[in-house]
């Protein structure tokens, strides 16, 4: 027997009764108009060195020159960015779209096997999966009764929770003191101006990452839904004739939408991690009782008033990449110190052009050899991964995870009516 039961449920709605009563503090837009736009500046790649710079250097202000070093040092790295990629595109793309149908097929299977405990390449998983649906409608209530008018506070201050974790990587563990974020101005001023041709050096990173990427996702898949080894003797038959499996037992799966709606799924899964950034970055339960006193304690103007004058809204510039020796040298940097950032640059490039020549060859071969043992008839017509069984398996694997709550039982299980 594998059900949802009562007890959880109950225990569920009784860990979210305080959150409504925590939701009185100050608006997060008085004490910050943009956070996310702050944070996207700050989500900048090359940020980090730019501000270890300016923290060694001092503070001066970045002069316009910097723009025009930064453009041309961009434009050097674009073309071997440019390259790169359209050697992964036309060597791998056919390769990639195969290993990521796949992927995706086992990685569904990983979710409702980890979370509902029903193998899906298993000819009893339709009769399990019905089980579950039986007991899912009292679920249906327990989820949609759960505080969801709390999103329109929680997600202004989950964005806020974001850029305070993010100034704590930046500048150390006191991210909102005025000492530590002095540097950020001038070095955000810096990724500004460097801004146009800010993706060069990312480009040529995602190109030699992609593949690579794409291989590792694959095996892990494979192996967490489908219980293969690609590597191991036997095993690319293996992954193909459980793929076969998995196709014909999905259209056989009860009807979940009948029950419960994706829209509440999402916006439970929301809610949930609206409330893990909050932990994370504010480092303040909200389902907790305490939770409104420690708020009302943080969210006050003065705390935050050092975050106003900071810039928003800049692009994401590849700093790094972008910063050539003339425009480090107006930072104050040493000669060698400049020439360091640029032979840098170049040799990441570089090495990023070999790394996506082997990995996209490496994943190229693992396809051809899936395809050869029939991978290929087995995704024709492969049904669409249905949205709702996949949700549901994520939020109560998100309730497990963060709140401790298991609410699926196995075994007999008379409490669900």
């Amino acid at each position: 027997m594998i059900c949802f039961c009562s007890i959880p449920q109950i225990q569920l709605t009784q860990h979210f009764r305080p959150l409504m009563p925590n939701l009185a503090f100050p608006p997060v837009n008085v004490l910050l108009p943009d956070p996310a736009g702050l944070l996207a500046a700050l989500l900048a790649p090359a940020l980090k060195p730019a501000l270890d710079a300016l923290k060694d250097v001092g503070l001066p202000p970045p002069p316009a020159a910097l723009a025009v070093a930064a453009q041309a040092a961009a434009a050097a790295n674009a073309a071997a960015a440019a390259s790169a990629a359209a050697a992964v595109s036309a060597a791998g793309n056919a390769q990639m779209q195969i290993a990521a149908q796949l992927t995706a097929a086992a990685q569904f299977a990983a979710t409702i096997n980890a979370t509902l405990g029903v193998n899906l390449t298993s000819p009893r998983a339709p009769d399990l999966l019905g089980m579950l649906l039986a007991s899912l409608r009292n679920l249906m209530n327990t989820l949609a009764n759960l505080p969801l008018a709390a999103l329109g506070a929680l997600l202004p201050l989950a964005e806020l929770a974001k850029l305070v974790d993010q100034l704590r990587q930046l500048v150390g563990p006191n991210p909102l003191a005025p000492a530590a974020l002095a540097p950020l101005a001038p070095a955000l001023a810096v990724a500004a101006s460097a801004g146009v041709g800010a993706s060069a050096g990312a480009s040529v990173a995602a190109g030699a990452s992609m593949a690579a990427s794409a291989s590792a996702a694959l095996s892990a898949a494979v192996k967490a839904g489908f219980g293969v080894n690609l590597a191991a003797s036997g095993g690319i038959a293996a992954a193909v004739s459980a793929a076969a499996a998995l196709k014909a037992n999905i259209p056989l799966m009860p009807p979940f939408a009948d029950v419960i709606s994706l829209e509440l799924l999402m916006k439970l899964l929301e809610l949930l991690t609206a409330l893990d950034a909050i932990l994370a970055g504010l480092g303040i339960d909200m389902l907790a009782a305490n939770a409104a006193a420690a708020l009302n304690s943080l969210m006050q103007p003065i705390n935050f008033a050092p975050l106003a004058g900071l810039p928003v809204g800049l692009p994401a510039a590849a700093l790094a990449a972008s910063l050539g020796a003339s425009g480090a040298a107006t930072l104050g940097l040493s000669a060698s110190a400049a020439v360091g950032l640029s032979a840098s640059a170049s040799a990441a490039a570089a090495a990023s052009a070999s790394a996506s020549a082997a990995a996209s060859a490496a994943l190229a071969a693992k396809v051809d050899a899936l395809m050869a043992a029939g991978l290929g008839g087995v995704l024709a017509g492969f049904p669409t991964i249905p949205m709702i069984p996949m949700m549901l398996a994520m939020l109560i694997m998100a309730i497990g995870q963060k709140l401790g709550i298991q609410l699926v039982s196995f075994g007999d299980c008379k409490l669900y009516r």
